[in-house]
């Protein structure tokens, strides 16, 4: 299994940072104008950022002025969606989920491929702490990482907060699992 740590990280307003990988991943709640501090992002390896909250992110900040690229722009539904699917799965009948489920994957090996390259990605929904950790979660199983550890990992740092319940581990445990056996190469 691939090593890695998970940890909370309140400085440059991250909300936490994953180590033990070929270049930083950091995750995030949606960027302002006042932070983070860009400069700071690029000098810890910082590269690329992905927003899962909008595809124009662009109209509330602008990462250009930093030399950090755009690496996804999406509108990715909420961990909720796939509970009220009844599934992490895709089934055919579930062609919703089965999209989801397609596009997180695409994201994540596209994170991979830069952290490969020694590229440091930032990942940022909303409030940093559903959709954030579940691709944040992906990418980490795609990367050799035992599921189960991720789940309980990432639930220890977003619950830290108190912002998260049993029912968002239990998906993303689901989601995780569901990566290790059907979609890790």
């Amino acid at each position: 299994m691939t090593p890695f740590s998970l940890r909370p990280a309140k400085t440059a307003g991250l909300n936490y940072l994953v180590h033990g990988l070929p270049a930083p991943l950091a995750g995030a709640p949606f960027p302002t104008r006042l932070w983070p501090d860009w400069a700071e992002l690029k000098r810890a390896g910082f590269r690329h950022i992905v927003c899962l909250a909008s595809t124009t992110p662009e109209n509330r900040y602008d990462p250009g002025v930093t030399g950090l690229t755009w690496l996804a722009k999406c509108d990715l539904q909420s961990p909720a969606t796939y509970r009220e699917a009844g599934s992490l799965m895709p089934r055919q009948s579930d062609a919703a989920s089965a999209n989801a489920i397609s596009e997180i994957l695409v994201i994540a090996r596209k994170v991979l491929a830069v952290l490969w390259a020694g590229e440091g990605v930032l990942i940022h929904c909303e409030f940093g702490i559903e959709r954030t950790g579940m691709l944040v979660g992906v990418v980490l199983v795609l990367h050799g990482a035992d599921p189960e550890e991720v789940a309980e990992r990432l639930g220890v740092v977003l619950d830290s907060d108190g912002l998260e319940g049993p029912s968002f581990s239990a998906t993303l445990r689901a989601l995780l699992w569901d990566v290790a056996l059907f979609h890790r190469s």
